[in-house]
């Protein structure tokens, strides 16, 4: 039977090149919902994970063959990692990636490297310090482990591979920047200050991607959005981009064949963890030219993801009480279709 979320906090998109997966959790369930490629549901959306506990930050990711749909897990004394893959035709056994971590968890992700192998990375918090776990998931089924530890504490993270290499963009607790290297097997190589420490309250939300031709990080600050590139052996380069005001939060980076999308929420109040405003698009062309557009009126938005098929982006956001979905034209940065999928 299908479980909905009591409140969406998180939401997640990948694709498959015809149709999309979206996924969203909240206090005590998993939801999924297939999106067609005319940016609207195909059906109703139907519960994955576990039955019962309370599930958060969904991620999912596309390996060429089927989906891979993660997420923690909070239990009473420890924070697990759950994974389950995902066909059209229905969805696998749930999975324990190895990652049980403390209860002092702060941070999960999930990506795809260059090989179609899944990574998961967790880490936890320690005083002054931050432990990490990270988890190779081959197509096999085998699983691998390796475990470091950072000298500074983690509070979020965004992951991302190029080939079987990785580079994990950290916003501490001091809302410094930093960016760290994993090798091949998952291992920490090094790591260096993007951004130092700012200001109480000047947020991160660290977003980062691989492109190619190696890494673009975003971040948000109290003066506007950041956008810099990293090379594979993490060299950094020009910032790219400075755009609006402190008012704009939660970047997520999309690239195209013509330009890099990033999407974000532009706050006009904010809620603890989320906003209360609208999601733009910040459309970075080649020549380094940006505009941006409006594009989803929202409520309290707590997620955000974005996803490529054929010639439309697909943009999800989770709100208090429902999910959005938008469809997009990235040349035009128009609005295609939009669906609320409201919550029971």
């Amino acid at each position: 039977p299908a479980r909905s979320p009591r409140a969406v906090q998180n939401a997640a998109v990948a694709s498959d090149g015809k149709q999309w997966l979206a996924v969203y959790g909240g206090e005590d369930a998993l939801a999924a919902n297939w999106i067609g490629a005319d940016g609207a549901p195909t059906g109703d959306g139907f519960g994955i994970g576990p039955e019962a506990g309370y599930v958060a930050r969904p991620r999912v990711i596309f390996n060429g063959e089927k989906f891979l749909v993660a997420w923690q897990t909070y239990g009473e004394q420890q924070k697990d990692v759950g994974a389950q893959w995902l066909t059209a035709d229905g969805a696998g056994p749930v999975l324990d990636l190895g990652l049980s971590l403390a209860e002092d968890t702060v941070a999960f992700d999930l990506a795809l490297d260059g090989n179609g192998a899944a990574r998961a990375m967790a880490c936890g918090l320690h005083e002054a310090t931050s432990s990490c776990q990270t988890a190779l998931l081959n197509a096999d089924g085998t699983l691998a482990h390796e475990s470091f530890d950072l000298p500074f504490p983690v509070l979020d993270f965004d992951l991302a591979f190029s080939g079987d290499q990785g580079m994990v963009l950290v916003e501490t607790t001091q809302h410094a920047v930093v960016w760290a290297t994993l090798d091949s097997d998952g291992s920490l190589l090094e790591w260096s200050t993007l951004e130092p420490n700012t200001a109480t309250g000047d947020g991160a939300a660290p977003s980062i991607i691989a492109d190619g031709d190696g890494y673009l990080a975003a971040w948000h600050r109290k003066d506007g959005l950041r956008v810099m590139r990293i090379s594979m052996e993490g060299d950094v380069g020009a910032q790219l981009l400075v755009a609006g005001d402190g008012s704009f939060t939660r970047p997520t980076l999309l690239p195209t064949a013509d330009n890099l999308l990033l999407f974000s929420s532009k706050a006009s109040a904010t809620c603890g963890y989320c906003t209360d405003g609208y999601v733009q698009s910040l459309s970075l062309a080649l020549d380094g030219a940006a505009s941006e557009a409006k594009l989803v009126a929202a409520g309290r938005i707590s997620g955000l993801s974005a996803s490529l098929a054929g010639k439309s982006a697909l943009l999800v956001s989770s709100s208090a009480d429902q999910l959005e979905v938008a469809q997009i034209d990235p040349k035009q940065l128009a609005l295609q279709h939009l669906t609320c999928r409201g919550l029971s």
